[in-house]
């Protein structure tokens, strides 16, 4: 019968291909399972203070909501034809992002002459001081 090494025989570690030892000592640096029901110190269920993965952080979302305010706001500038084409295309102002055939067929322009605006008002915008180097 194999010599038990906790839940682990020998058995187990040679199908690992690990001196039994070797797999002993892997064994002892796992730390304990701990229910997420447990109450920690302050009495709440540990599974309350883990953060929200589906949440964002709120000073990041304030930050990209002013960046997002301030791209808003710079878009505004622009020519009409170029701020058009930069609202439909990125989903800003309420506008529902679109491709560029479709914005060239809203603007009876070709696919790639909306390019060649989103490209001009691209590097206008990148000339403002507030997106210098943040615009790809």
């Amino acid at each position: 019968m194999p010599e038990r090494l906790g839940c682990w025989t020998s058995f187990d570690a040679h199908a690992l291909g690990v001196e039994a030892e070797a797999l002993r000592s892997t064994i002892r640096l796992v730390p304990d399972v701990v229910s997420l029901d447990a109450s920690s110190a302050e009495g709440v269920a540990l599974w309350e203070a883990l953060p929200d993965a589906g949440s964002s952080n709120p000073e990041d979302a304030a930050a990209r909501s002013e960046e997002r305010h301030q791209l808003q706001d710079a878009v505004s500038q622009l020519p009409p034809r170029l701020r058009q084409i930069l609202e439909r295309r990125y989903g800003l102002a309420g506008q529902e992002a679109a491709g560029l055939a479709a914005i060239g067929q809203e603007l009876h322009l070709t696919a790639e002459r909306v390019r060649q605006l989103q490209k001009r008002a691209v590097g206008i915008l990148r000339e403002d001081p507030h997106f210098r180097g943040r615009l790809h």
